[in-house]
């Protein structure tokens, strides 16, 4: 393959995860001189610049992948500078490449989705990482939420994010509606966008995805990064963006954090170039708000999302985001363990403690759903959301 489609291939791969991390600032690992460009205990855990040997999240339960496909789990871990431990996953997609069908599918898991930790009981899914063991231990959750094998992690910082944003010259970007917020943030502390198709920098893009601060909250910011990253995705199919390569490369690679091999990205970016058009299909975990003891969640029915999730990776097949009943939801984590030895470990079954039946989701047609043809994602409001 040509050398400057091979820098392309990287850099399609790589900037479809560029837009789902923001607030990550690996200052622990960075200015740690034995631990730099190193992302977790597992050995395996590098940059992209770095090489390094390929891993499997998978442990012993059923997880499936269709052959021949990539799944990466994209994280945006919310870290301050002055923060030494992990931080917060605010943006948690499972990114599916199939090559057999021409397709990337996204699976937004929202950062509220309530789960149950042995140790700490009651749990938002974005809490893993930072109580358990980083990235690792939020792959193995997703892994039983959605009974799909993921092959590994990507990481991103917010400034290579927005820099990179910046050397693409931007991008188009359609604001449903004025979006105004003060997030109290040192740096990007105000979010300050107009209603309107327009042309984003890397800090207005930045603030786009972070907005969640109307009714549907993060369902609307799940929503609003599914948007981005197909606008990315055509700007770099653009003649112009291999123009671009030469500073678009070196600043992918400082801001790329992952466990997988160069050899794995390499083989299956090389399948994205040669696609003659990439149907790009986006999708949020169904479930339902809910509150209690003023702690907002997003439930969902633990049997049914892993039919969604094997319905949107194996055929591209979108779902209903909202649910109509109530259901609550057990993880059991696995042991701490390299992903080595993970093959030797029990397995960690997914737990329900009722028998519920299959999503039910409704529509209500009085309901507007203007905001959200944009995305292309099917959202269908229901009386929940008038209360939030």
């Amino acid at each position: 393959m040509n050398l400057h489609k091979n820098r392309l291939a990287i850099v399609i791969l790589i900037l479809l995860t560029v837009i789902t991390s923001y607030g990550i600032l690996l200052s622990r690992v960075a200015h740690h001189p034995k631990n730099t460009r190193q992302v977790t205990n597992n050995p395996s855990a590098t940059s992209v610049a770095s090489t390094a040997k390929g891993s499997s999240s998978s442990f012993p339960i059923n997880l499936t992948n269709p052959k021949g496909s990539l799944t990466i789990l994209l994280l945006g871990v919310d870290k301050r500078p002055d923060d030494n431990s992990w931080g917060n996953s605010d943006t948690i997609i499972a990114a599916h490449i199939d090559p057999s069908h021409n397709r990337v599918e996204f699976l937004s898991v929202p950062r509220d989705t309530q789960i149950i930790l042995p140790k700490y009981n009651k749990q938002k899914i974005n809490a893993v990482a930072r109580l358990e063991s980083g990235p690792e231990s939020t792959v193995r959750t997703v892994e039983q939420l959605l009974g799909q094998k993921i092959d590994g992690f990507i990481l991103v910082d917010f400034t290579g994010f927005k820099k990179i944003i910046d050397i693409l010259g931007g991008i188009t970007v359609n604001v449903e509606k004025n979006m105004y917020f003060e997030t109290g943030d040192k740096e990007d502390g105000i979010i300050n966008l107009r209603k309107g198709r327009q042309l984003l920098n890397g800090s207005q893009v930045l603030q786009y995805v972070r907005f969640r601060h109307d009714q549907l909250a993060d369902i609307s910011r799940s929503a609003r990064q599914q948007a981005v990253l197909k606008a990315i995705v055509q700007e770099l199919k653009q003649p112009k963006a291999l123009l671009k390569s030469p500073w678009l490369i070196p600043q992918a690679y400082k801001s790329i954090y992952t466990n997988l091999s160069m050899a794995k990205l390499l083989s299956f970016s090389g399948m994205i170039l040669h696609w003659d058009s990439v149907q790009v299909v986006s999708q949020t975990l169904p479930g339902y708000f809910s509150t209690e003891n003023k702690i907002s969640y997003w439930d969902v029915y633990p049997n049914d999302i892993k039919k969604v999730a094997s319905g949107l990776f194996e055929q591209g097949k979108t779902s209903e985001v909202f649910a109509k009943r109530p259901a609550n939801i057990c993880i059991k984590t696995p042991p701490k363990t390299n992903v080595s030895n993970r093959k030797n470990k029990s397995n960690s079954l997914l737990c329900n403690p009722h028998s519920l039946p299959e999503i039910n989701p409704i529509t209500n047609n009085n309901q507007s759903e203007q905001n959200f043809k944009t995305y292309d994602i099917q959202f269908s409001q229901n009386e929940q959301c008038s209360n939030l």
